[in-house]
């Protein structure tokens, strides 16, 4: 049986962005640039699913602070709930559909790499909201621990057979 390693991760932008300018988590694995292009690759082979207008556009939602949030969820069920409610209360926007975004260009769109909060405000990845409950307040404490700020999380599960 091969070796099985599973590795609880956070995916944010200003994570990864505090990581880089503090002396770099991806310095220590033998990364920069180079390195983030293969997670970029890697993150690129799984789908994520977004609410899209008539133009293929995302759409966003208005959140109860008035502010908009555009999504990306890694769970097909959960966006196919929210394009529900959404055919049923928008008729703003013509020609809703559900669109599928590689997670490594959902990343991007949502500030990559980039710590500032402009980058990310308004966008990003969610993962299944039960694993993501559960997970999150584990996750936020170790990110807390080593003083690196966490604007949203997206659990990654990653096994050794995964890899190419």
């Amino acid at each position: 049986m091969p070796r099985v390693a599973v590795i609880l991760a956070l995916v944010a932008a200003a994570q990864a962005a505090s990581l880089s300018s503090r002396g770099s988590l991806l310095r220590l694995r033998g990364g920069g640039d180079e390195f983030r292009k293969e997670i970029h690759a890697k993150l690129n082979a799984c789908p994520v699913f977004c609410i899209l207008s008539g133009e293929n556009n995302p759409v966003g939602v208005r959140l109860e602070d008035g502010t908009v949030e555009t999504v990306w969820y890694t769970e097909p069920a959960e966006v196919m709930l929210l394009y529900e409610s959404m055919l049923m209360h928008s008729e703003s926007v013509d020609g809703l559909h559900i669109g599928c975004t590689p997670l490594g260009e959902a990343f991007a769109l949502c500030g990559g790499w980039d710590a500032s909060e402009a980058a990310h405000k308004g966008r990003r990845i969610q993962g299944p909201r039960e694993v993501v409950e559960r997970a999150s307040s584990a996750l936020v404490a170790q990110l807390q621990a080593k003083g690196i700020e966490s604007n949203w999380q997206l659990p990654l599960f990653c096994h050794d057979d995964f890899q190419p």
